[in-house]
């Protein structure tokens, strides 16, 4: 299974679902703390930059993309 964890800093439910799931994509600007599993992903970003042209347009992010 693959897991989205949306907001992940500082890592705790990433690391949670990593003892779970085959991998786990973190997604937060923020970091996460070390050391990092090797089947978690981080993308150091906000998911409105993450997020396919495609699902965007489908998104609420209150008020729009910044």
């Amino acid at each position: 299974a693959v897991a989205l964890d949306i907001g992940a800093s500082p890592g705790g439910w990433s690391y949670w679902l990593a003892d779970r799931c085959a991998t786990v994509v973190a997604v937060d600007p923020g970091a996460l703390k070390a050391p990092i599993p090797s089947n978690v992903i981080h993308v150091q970003d906000r998911i409105e930059n993450f997020l396919l042209p495609e699902m965007q347009a489908n998104a609420d992010f209150g008020g729009g993309l910044k």
